[in-house]
């Protein structure tokens, strides 16, 4: 009995986990936890820079968020893209650490554009 017991709350624990996970990853909610906890910091720092307008975002859903990325407007008509990585260091800050490395993106994107040929 206690053998069947155990198997079903084995069972019951991981179609809760399963059905956790779909729902999670299966669309956005705003949460800056979860599936799409370090897209929506992100997003929400950049969003909060002045100048910065986002034009479009995407990401790389996988059974993690993998990569994702913007491509902003800056107040002088520039448009550049952002793209951060599964191992960005980016992803991991928040608060005006995370506001200050993107304003550096910001302004190694645009140099960058600014000396190629």
């Amino acid at each position: 009995m206690k053998t069947l017991l155990l198997l079903a709350v084995c069972i019951a624990a991981l179609v809760a986990l399963i059905l956790c996970y779909h729902w999670d990853s299966a669309r956005n909610h705003g949460f800056t936890f979860g599936y799409y906890g370090q897209f929506n910091t992100v997003s929400n720092a950049l969003a909060s820079l002045e100048n910065v307008r986002i034009q479009t975002a995407w990401h790389n859903a996988d059974v993690t968020l993998e990569e994702f990325g913007f491509d902003i407007a800056t107040s002088q008509g520039q448009t550049i893209k952002i793209v951060f990585g599964e191992n960005s260091p980016i992803r991991k800050l928040s608060g005006q650490d995370l506001r200050t490395a993107l304003s550096n993106e910001i302004v190694m994107a645009l140099s960058t554009q600014t000396n190629s040929p």
